[in-house]
């Protein structure tokens, strides 16, 4: 039995994949742990909760919902599974946010209070909010003006886009991880108005790391290991400048989810709400989508 698109063996296509999903996450570890490695010796029972929630933030998805099952279960996915996600990756946005819950509601690792799961405080609208419009303004200029800010799509998956992503991303790094790492970082450094902490600032390189490292060149790589002749040449060298290389966009993408992340951060931190977060972040992914559409 072959896979489509592929015509490799199911089994092997599989046990590739499984390995490389390991792979994914052990990397994923490893560069969590790197920025979190000064609190091993004082809180090394809270610096393994971090990395197992980025682990399972960045793998749990990929399993519900990757390449794998898109063989499995071919309804889920509009192009195959060598063309990567679906249109909408209903399944991997819905284990995100399954997973950010699971950590506060059902582990305990962060209380609701440290997640900022509350309303804002009062009187901080009055200065996240004119920030947030001028930012989601110039965005929708920007979706507008280059049609490769996103790609074509239909109101549905649009919608999605405007949504789903700053939902379950600010759930889980402005709010279950921002939480859980709140027990051991104190906020001690200033960010424009309010404090924040080391925890804060990890929480940003992760997010940032999160949007530019791919899963494919590690799949890739599994499987031109066990089959050096089943896909088209290409060097180890070239594998690892992909897997930490955005599809598209350069260093300029890098340098966005940097900025990004650290106005998210801004936002979480001057209003005390991660509500705040994920309604500045779907604000801008909205702009950008109806900028796309209207163009």
């Amino acid at each position: 039995m072959l896979v489509p698109y592929l015509s490799v063996p199911v089994l092997d296509y599989t046990l590739s994949f499984l390995s490389a999903l390991l792979g994914w996450g052990l990397l994923c570890g490893l560069l969590c742990y790197l920025f979190c490695a000064a609190a091993q010796p004082r809180a090394p029972q809270r610096v393994m909760a971090i990395l197992l929630a980025y682990v399972g933030h960045m793998s749990l998805p990929i399993l519900l919902h990757g390449p794998l099952w898109a063989f499995w279960f071919p309804a889920l996915t509009a192009t195959g599974p060598a063309a990567g996600e679906p249109a909408v990756a209903w399944g991997a946005k819905v284990a995100g946010l399954l997973w950010s819950l699971l950590l506060i509601y059902g582990l305990g690792w962060s209380t609701p209070q440290q997640a900022g799961l509350q309303a804002p405080q009062a009187g901080a609208s009055r200065v996240v909010g004119p920030v947030i419009l001028v930012v989601a303004g110039g965005l929708f200029v920007q979706a507008y003006a280059s049609p490769t800010i996103l790609p074509t799509r239909g109101w549905p998956q649009l919608l999605a886009v405007a949504t789903l992503p700053g939902l379950v991303e600010e759930l889980f790094y402005r709010g279950a991880l921002l939480g859980i790492m709140s027990r051991v970082f104190p906020r001690t450094l200033p960010l424009l108005g309010t404090r924040t902490s080391w925890g804060g600032v990890v929480g940003v390189l992760l997010f940032t790391l999160g949007h530019v490292l791919t899963f494919p060149p590690v799949f890739a790589f599994f499987y031109a290991w066990g089959h050096p002749s089943s896909l088209p040449p290409e060097s180890v060298a070239t594998l690892l400048r992909t897997l930490f290389w955005p599809t598209h966009g350069g260093g300029r993408e890098l340098a966005y989810f940097l900025v990004l992340g650290t106005l998210l951060l801004w936002v979480r931190e001057r209003t005390g709400s991660c509500w705040a977060a994920v309604g500045a972040h779907c604000l801008l992914n909205a702009s950008l989508a109806l900028g796309q559409v209207l163009r």
